[in-house]
C-alpha cells in the first residue's frame, strides 16, 4: 500500500505568486513525474524472469538499454533548465527555510544533499553527461563503428526476425549501441560497466526526486499552508505492486 496526500491548489492562489516561482513549481513537476516514470520503466526492464531459456537474451537487453537512455535524456534536460541561477537560488533557499523550521524539516527527503549529487551526476564531464552527448541526444555514427571495429572479425553477430509486426530485433544495431554506451565507462567488463551506468542514473533520478519533492513541500508550505495541513491530516491508502515485481517484455501477440 502507498498513502497518498491529496494537495489542492486555486489558479488565483498561484497567480498571485511570484511568476519565478510559479514557473519553478510548474516545471520542476513536469520534469519530476517524467523522470519518475523513467526511473520505474529501467527498474522494470531490468526486472522480471531472466529469458535466456525461452527469448534471446537480447530482447531484454534492448528493453533495458532503452529505457537507460531515455531516463538519461530526460534527467539531463530538466537538470539543464532547473540548475539556472534563478531556479538555483530558489532551490537553495527552501533548503535552508526547511532546515530552520522544525514542522517543515520533519517532511524534507533531503533537497540540499540532492542538488549536490545532481551537480556531480549531471555535471560537465560525468558518465551521464557523456551517454547524453553520445548515445541519446544522437547517436554518435564513430562510437558505434569504433565498438564495430574493437570486436574480432569471428564475432557473430545475430538478429531475430519475426512475421508479426514489432517483434523483429535488429540485434546487430542494438548491440553496437550498447557497446558503445559501455565504452564511454571505460571499464572493460561489461556488467561493471551496466552496473556504473544504472548506479548513477538510478542516483540521480532518486536526487532529482528528491530535489522537486523538496521544493514542492516548501512551496505549498508556504503559500497554501491551510491545504498542506488538510492534506496531510486525509492521506488515501492505494495498493501498488512491488517495484520489482514489475518487468516489461519486450515481446509481444498481436490483439484478439
Amino acid at each position: 500500500m502507498v498513502d497518498i496526500y491529496s494537495f489542492k491548489i486555486l489558479r488565483a492562489q498561484l497567480d498571485a505568486v511570484d511568476p519565478d516561482d510559479r514557473e519553478l513549481f510548474v516545471l520542476s513537476g513536469h520534469f519530476a513525474n517524467d523522470v519518475s516514470l523513467l526511473q520505474k520503466q529501467l527498474l522494470f526492464a531490468m526486472g522480471g524472469p531472466m529469458e535466456a531459456d525461452t527469448v534471446p537474451g537480447g530482447y531484454r537487453m534492448a528493453v533495458q538499454m532503452m529505457n537507460l537512455r531515455l531516463l538519461v535524456v530526460r534527467l539531463w534536460a530538466g537538470w539543464d533548465l532547473l540548475s539556472q541561477q534563478k531556479y538555483r537560488q530558489r532551490f537553495e533557499k527552501a533548503a535552508e527555510e526547511i532546515k530552520a523550521d522544525p514542522e517543515l524539516s520533519e517532511f524534507d527527503p533531503g533537497l540540499k544533499a540532492a542538488l549536490s549529487i545532481l551537480e556531480v551526476d549531471l555535471g560537465p564531464g560525468s558518465l551521464l553527461t557523456k551517454i547524453r552527448k553520445k548515445a541519446v541526444a544522437h547517436t554518435d555514427r564513430k562510437l558505434m563503428m569504433d565498438a564495430y571495429a574493437s570486436l574480432p572479425s569471428s564475432h557473430v553477430f545475430e538478429d531475430f526476425w519475426a512475421r508479426s509486426r514489432g517483434n523483429t530485433l535488429y540485434g546487430t544495431g542494438d548491440e553496437l549501441s550498447t557497446l558503445a554506451v559501455l565504452s564511454l565507462t571505460d571499464e572493460a567488463d561489461h556488467a561493471l560497466a551496466i552496473e556504473q551506468i544504472m548506479d548513477a542514473a538510478v542516483r540521480a533520478s532518486g536526487a532529482f526526486a528528491d530535489m522537486v519533492q523538496g521544493w514542492f513541500l516548501y512551496f505549498m508550505w508556504t503559500h497554501c499552508r491551510e491545504s498542506v495541513e488538510e492534506a496531510l491530516a486525509s492521506g488515501i491508502a492505494v495498493e501498488a505492486p512491488n517495484l520489482m515485481d514489475v518487468h516489461l517484455p519486450f515481446l509481444t501477440s498481436e490483439p484478439a
